[in-house]
């Protein structure tokens, strides 16, 4: 029954614009992507995808509906294949189209797609509780698949950070506080996404990037709140960082190593410190010697510099 009335909405919507759909039906539709019936869902994908390969924009469904392909299962290789030629398919009709005279009166020509992902996921059942790893975990995957699929250039997913921003300083329209805190969730997690797969030196997008704003409604001050914690973030995204974080860790991995290594060669009080921070009864009194893992060591001696030994002198006559 769900699925016969959804593919009548479908077809009604062919050669549409997605804003001649209520809210509700909207919600309704997506929905059924993630029904909990195999038949119903599966029956409704395929329709679904078959009406989205039709010829765009003349007979085909509404881009924004691609969206939808958020809440697809990562196991769909099928449906995953197909976001991202149905994706560029639209991308050719966007260039065409707005160089053209004559526009059609039911292309759309603003992106809202991935706005309209993050909706869907905020609203979905099966997202409720922002703090669940397994639920995020999930929905990274879900998430990295589609923006992998609708992301031609880095400027792609520099344009997506800007909506991604403008999103989050937005509430659902008619939505309670839960369902805003799981919006503001996915947007934290989407924005590291795409930061990871962009240069850092650029700041600015080609494309402007705008809101459904039947869907959203503004906050009243810019949302600067962190809604996944950095912990949290560093399990979802433990290879996703950013250029500067890394050349930070890098300096601190550099400085760490030179610390160990004075730390080999130093002695403290009258014997030798080993890493585990015991001390090696054996070794007092003795010349130090190193051994280093890339050098033909035959178990030659190495002084300890003068100064370290009056040093150890010293240490020795204070016990």
């Amino acid at each position: 029954m769900r699925q016969a009335a959804a593919c009548s909405v479908l077809k009604c919507l062919l050669g549409r614009k997605l804003n001649t759909l209520t809210c509700n039906q909207f919600y309704q539709l997506a929905a059924l992507m993630k029904d909990e019936e195999p038949f119903v869902r599966e029956k409704f994908i395929r329709k679904f995808t078959a009406k989205m390969m039709l010829e765009y924009p003349n007979k085909s469904l509404p881009l924004g509906l691609l969206g939808f392909y958020m809440l697809i299962d990562e196991n769909n290789s099928e449906s995953i294949s197909e976001i991202s030629i149905l994706f560029s398919r639209r991308l050719r009709a966007f260039t065409n189209f707005k160089t053209a005279t004559l526009v059609p009166e039911n292309f759309e020509t603003d992106n809202h797609v991935l706005a309209y992902g993050l909706l869907v996921t905020a609203k979905s059942k099966h997202f409720n509780n922002c703090q669940s790893l397994e639920q995020l975990q999930r929905i990274k995957r879900q998430m990295m698949i589609f923006m992998n699929a609708i992301s031609i250039t880095q400027d792609d997913f520099l344009f997506y950070q800007h909506q991604i921003k403008l999103v989050k300083n937005h509430a659902i329209e008619g939505a309670d506080r839960d369902t805003n805190l799981k919006l503001w969730t996915v947007c934290d997690l989407a924005f590291a996404i795409a930061k990871a797969k962009t240069n850092i030196n650029q700041m600015t997008s080609k494309e402007e990037a705008t809101l459904p704003t039947r869907f959203f409604v503004a906050l009243p001050k810019k949302n600067n709140q962190k809604y996944l914690k950095k912990s949290m973030l560093a399990q979802l995204l433990p290879a996703k960082q950013s250029k500067g974080d890394s050349d930070t860790e890098s300096i601190e991995s550099k400085e760490e190593e030179e610390m160990v290594e004075e730390e080999k060669v130093e002695v403290v009080g009258d014997g030798e410190m080993t890493m585990d921070g015991e001390q090696d009864d054996e070794s007092i009194g003795k010349p130090r010697r190193t051994m280093h893992e890339d050098s033909d060591f035959q178990g030659e001696e190495e002084m300890v510099p003068r100064k370290r030994r009056r040093r150890a002198g010293r240490l020795r006559r204070r016990i």
